[in-house]
């Protein structure tokens, strides 16, 4: 079984730099995004509509069209009888949302697209994963849930969703351990997808007031060998109204690399490229060389040209960049904040007709799987009230990915943006070890990993010690992530003569901030952490501001230390840094900001 092939044709776009505290790598974007015939949005999951309300606020756009994920624990959630229930919930937070919208948004203004599950997560009563169920699929197939699927369908008129798009089994074309419904690797349920997805459409569409647009979505995640979704599993053409995919900038073959090798072969910025190329026009490159191989997978416009062939419209349900870290194991490849493949996706749009298109903004976080971040909505992942399990490290977690989508999509920059110099440049480096070792001088048991600096199963007081070639002797602020991944005595930062104690309680919560003055031998201050940040899942971010009158310390927004002096600092031009920890701790992304504009030359390779 041959896999889909297409033609491919690359478009460079002019690239710009730009300075706003960061290095921002940016793109010309004159006449390049679409117009009127493709609705942008976001993905929201789980009823998140405050979200919403917040990413029109940011574009200053009206949002045309979201996605959304309804859940389910058990089958009896598909009725919504129970308020309590995941599918009640969401649908209640969008009838709220939408009826106290300021501007007065109706339901018929914006394109809903539900993801719907094919399974629930449970057998009722028995508690059984139904990942566990070995005959769901023939089940399916036969029609054995029609039953859930028609009060599901009754829900949603009555909720005043009867035209929404449904986009059953979101991502079907992954392995069946990372979805309940995926079908990749298991091809004898091939023919009962195709037949279950009739089973659902059939019973759907035949209750009263139900005039549902259908999703047929698929994954792009190098379609190698015998999977070729469109040959295996399309349900047929009377049951689909709109081909779909799911595009991140995410890869197994070329991000590998950076993420498990000593020495990588090629730069982040060639594999970007490659990844691209694979995405949008199905080309394979060998990682190492960069060689065009001769196979071919499915990809975007293949998919489209498919869509079109078939007389259907195109969607693009789920897109955007990948922020993946997952420690000790590297399972989340993501070419991490990527600025070009969001101008490389706007340009791709603009050149065809594609009915929607949602960027996926989320930001999740888990000691098993590691942080997995998509997110470019600026403060909201870190505004006050938040989730403490998804405390983001920055302002926004793309910072160039956030302005190019801005500047991409609605044609206008941040407020406050100014392109050019400013006072106090970040030093910050994307590619592998190129920007580290020309910032520090490491002695002991560092690691340099992602262009961070990680201290791995240290003993408690064995130091790391990192001679940082700072560019300013007035005032030096250290911005750096914690994680502790397991438990541990907590971690301590040495800048000079002082030093930053992180302790831990026992459930892996910030506990004390302790500052201790090495040259007096005694601790300055110690401060009882208020709010009690979760550093054993999440990134903290911490910033240390050492100036010639004192010493500032902050998690996020919150003022943790601050100690005048008696005397002004003396300041050295290389500053030592050491760092020590106990057992699997690391030290993650330390910028130095100074007031001198560091040297260092960008990529002027656009895709």
């Amino acid at each position: 079984m041959k896999p889909i092939r297409t033609k491919h044709t690359f478009t460079v776009g002019r690239i710009l730099f730009r300075s706003a505290a960061i290095f921002l790598l940016a793109v010309s974007v004159t006449n390049l995004v679409a117009d009127e015939k493709t609705r942008f949005g976001l993905l929201t999951g789980d009823g998140a509509t405050d979200k919403f309300l917040q990413w029109e606020k940011w574009t200053g756009d009206r949002v045309r069209a979201v996605g959304e994920n309804l859940s389910a624990r058990t089958w009896d959630d598909f009725s919504a009888k129970d308020p309590d229930s995941a599918i009640a919930t969401t649908l209640t937070a969008w009838e709220t949302a939408l009826r106290d919208h300021k501007e007065g948004i109706e339901q018929g203004d914006l394109l809903m697209e539900f993801s719907i599950p094919l399974f629930p997560e449970v057998a009722a009563g028995e508690g059984v994963p139904y990942r566990e169920i070995e005959d769901r699929w023939t089940a399916g197939a036969e029609g054995e849930f029609n039953e859930h699927f028609r009060d599901l369908a009754e829900t949603l008129v009555r909720s005043g969703w009867g035209g929404a798009h449904l986009r059953p089994a979101p991502g079907f074309g992954v392995e069946s351990d990372r979805s309940r419904w995926g079908i990749r690797d298991t091809p004898e349920n091939w023919p009962s997808f195709k037949a279950f997805w009739k089973q659902i459409h059939e019973t759907m569409m035949s209750v009263e007031g139900a005039d549902f647009k259908w999703v047929w979505s698929s994954t792009l995640e190098g379609n190698e060998g015998e999977f070729d979704p469109v040959e295996v599993a399309w349900p047929g053409d009377a049951f689909v109204d709109l081909v779909s995919v799911v595009a991140l900038d995410q890869s197994e073959r070329y991000y590998r690399q950076q993420y498990e090798s000593e020495a990588p072969a090629q730069d982040w910025f060639s594999l970007q490229r490659w990844n691209w190329e694979e995405k949008a026009y199905g080309v394979v490159r060998d990682a190492s060389t960069g060689q065009v191989l001769s196979d071919s997978v499915s990809n975007l416009s293949a998919l489209y040209d498919f869509a079109k062939a078939k007389g259907k419209g195109f969607a693009i349900s789920e897109w955007g960049v990948v922020r993946g870290d997952c420690f000790p194991k590297d399972e989340i490849r993501g070419g991490n904040d990527n600025p070009r493949f969001v101008e490389a996706m706007s340009r791709w749009i603009s050149e065809r007709e594609v009915d929607y298109a949602l960027y996926s903004e989320k930001f999740s976080s888990s000691m098993s799987l590691g942080n997995r971040d998509h997110s470019i909505l600026p403060d909201y992942w870190n505004r006050k009230g938040a989730n403490l399990n998804a405390i983001h490290p920055e302002v926004v977690g793309n910072p160039l990915s956030s302005i190019q989508y801005l500047e991409c999509i609605h044609r206008r920059l941040p407020e406050g943006f100014r392109p050019g110099g400013v006072d106090a440049p970040i030093l910050t480096f994307e590619t592998f070890g190129e920007g580290v070792s020309s910032l520090w001088e490491l002695e002991g048991p560092w690691e340099v990993r992602r262009g961070a600096l990680h201290v791995v199963n240290n003993s408690e007081d064995e130091q790391a010690i990192a001679k940082m070639k700072t560019p300013s002797i007035n005032r030096q602020t250290m911005e750096f992530q914690l994680l502790v991944a397991s438990e541990g005595e907590g971690v301590y930062l040495q800048v000079g003569r002082w030093r930053l104690r992180v302790s831990l309680l026992s459930d892996g919560r910030l506990g004390l901030v302790s500052l201790f003055d090495t040259d007096a031998a005694e601790a300055v201050t110690t401060s009882l952490v208020g709010n009690p940040f979760v550093i054993g899942e999440i990134y903290v971010p911490v910033k240390m501001e050492i100036h010639p009158l004192g010493v500032t310390v902050r998690v996020g927004d919150e003022l943790l230390v601050h100690h005048e002096t008696q005397s002004e600092l003396e300041m050295s031009m290389d500053l030592k840094v050491i760092a020590g920890v106990g057992a699997s701790v690391f030290l993650k992304s330390l910028e130095v900001r100074g007031g001198d504009k560091p040297t260092a030359t960008p990529p002027s390779e656009g895709l």
